[in-house]
């Protein structure tokens, strides 16, 4: 298991209340034809700061974190959905609580520690091992 950081468990408790907020959405208010494409932007930029958590390269995560903290609280606007408070202030606040422990360590060079590659397993015949 990798190490977790602050930023960690921020995006994946963000990430999952997106998804389960674009549900919501959808399932409370199903006659606004507005909110079918802001629930689709919640749920697709879930998936993308869940999917994350895979990443090998500490800084490429952070800042693709960072990147998806800028869209989540421009989106609204670029969607369109401002009229709907409660979707521009759910999108404004989970972008705030994306960004800020990202930012943090986008800022601290000396917290991306590279963690190394697994060296594969050599086996008795390699080349290094060979009886000649």
């Amino acid at each position: 298991m990798r190490n977790q950081n602050p930023s960690d468990y921020a995006t994946d408790t963000i990430g999952a209340v997106l998804i389960v907020a674009s549900v919501t959405l959808l399932l409370l208010y199903p006659d606004l034809p507005d909110l079918a494409v802001s629930s689709v932007n919640f749920a697709l930029t879930g998936l993308m700061l869940l999917s994350g958590t895979n990443m090998r390269d500490r800084q490429v995560l952070e800042w693709e974190r960072v990147g998806l903290a800028a869209w989540l609280a421009m989106s609204p606007w670029v969607v369109g959905v401002t009229a709907i408070v409660g979707v521009t202030w759910t999108s404004t606040i989970c972008a705030t609580l994306v960004f800020v422990p990202a930012a943090l360590q986008v800022s601290q060079p000396s917290a991306f520690c590279r963690v190394p590659l697994p060296r594969p397993n050599r086996d008795a015949r390699s080349p290094e091992k060979r009886k000649i």
